[in-house]
């Protein structure tokens, strides 16, 4: 009548570990081995860095010489005092010696630690643009104009007169041709802050770029390739393609999407890219011109590819496009 009363299955057992070692099969004994050689890796691992990091407590002791003198109200103070005294100070020596990558490193990893505070009291907002817009320098420095605009809005999403932020971000559409939202920047800079004499000259440039400066615009000639796309599609891309289909349309006709100004005199010239592909009779594919373009076979090659690829994807997101896949580079 009682007999089981009591006795619970070996699966049972198993789940709340209540199971002798004599039980387990060969295969569960060996899933045993692996966990525990698993844990003694990690703590092992931890054991390395714990003693490695003791050996720098005495080989460099930290700098507490900031504090000296200093007091705080609070935790979020103290923070950004640190980071002011520390990261800021070693990115800003690093930068004058011409380290750029310890810069870069030094200052990132002072906005991760103000972010990480959450709520961020006004001086850390203001820490935080003052790290953001070093960022930026670096990356005008560099080159790298996609991240200088994504440093530059963020500051000026907070802060629209931020006049480094301003003129930073000018100058990356300055770089991009993007001449209308970099003339918008200036005039926002100039507007509060007047004696800055490089954000005039820069507009001076813009202004004739634009050719604003001409008391007459008939028959305006293309001087660059930004004017002339701005001829083609005010949103600063060119996207006019009309595929033909095999029977559909005169190939001798004039394609309806050309505009008659476009060839005017006052156009030197209309580039269309197209993509081509040729299939047999039997539906293989031949030929496509995405696809048989061959890869960059130099380190310089494909960097260049690269630079071209976000120049694009840059005009592609401030004309609000989507975002080209690889093969539209092929």
């Amino acid at each position: 009548r009682f007999k089981g009363v009591g006795e619970e299955c070996k699966e049972e057992r198993m789940r709340t570990g209540d199971v002798a070692w004599e039980e387990l099969t060969k295969e569960e004994k060996a899933q045993v081995w692996q966990a525990e050689d698993q844990v003694e890796a990690i703590l092992e691992q931890k054991r390395r860095e714990e003693d490695d990091w003791r050996r720098q407590l005495k080989e460099k002791p930290a700098d507490l010489s900031w504090v000296q003198g200093r007091h705080f109200a609070s935790y979020e103070a103290f923070c950004v005092g640190r980071v002011e005294a520390t990261l800021k100070a070693t990115g800003n020596e690093a930068f004058r010696r011409g380290d750029w990558d310890e810069a870069q490193h030094a200052w990132e990893s002072g906005v991760k630690m103000l972010l990480a505070l959450g709520t961020l009291p006004d001086e850390a907002h203001m820490l935080l643009a003052v790290l953001r817009n070093n960022l930026a320098q670096l990356f005008v420095k560099r080159g790298e104009w996609n991240k200088v605009k994504e440093m530059t809005d963020k500051i000026l999403s907070r802060d629209p007169r931020n006049q480094k932020a301003l003129y930073r971000r000018a100058q990356a559409f300055f770089a991009y041709a993007i001449w209308d939202k970099c003339e918008a920047d200036l005039d926002e800079l100039l507007k509060h802050h007047p004696d800055n004499k490089d954000a005039a000259a820069m507009r001076e440039q813009v202004h004739r770029k634009l050719g604003r400066d001409r008391r007459s615009l008939g028959g305006k000639a293309v001087n660059d390739i930004a004017p002339g796309l701005e001829e083609l599609s005010s949103d600063g891309t060119v996207r006019k393609l009309r595929i033909e289909e095999y029977g559909e349309g005169d190939p001798d006709e004039k394609p309806k999407w050309l505009k008659p100004e476009w060839l005017t005199s006052g156009c030197e010239k209309v580039v269309v890219t197209c993509q081509m592909i040729i299939w047999s009779h039997g539906g293989e594919e031949l030929y496509n011109s995405r696809e048989y373009r061959p890869r960059p076979d130099t380190k310089q090659a494909r960097d260049e590819l690269k630079e071209y690829m976000d120049m694009v994807n840059f005009l592609d997101q401030e004309a609000k496009k989507a975002p080209r896949l690889v093969g539209d580079f092929y």
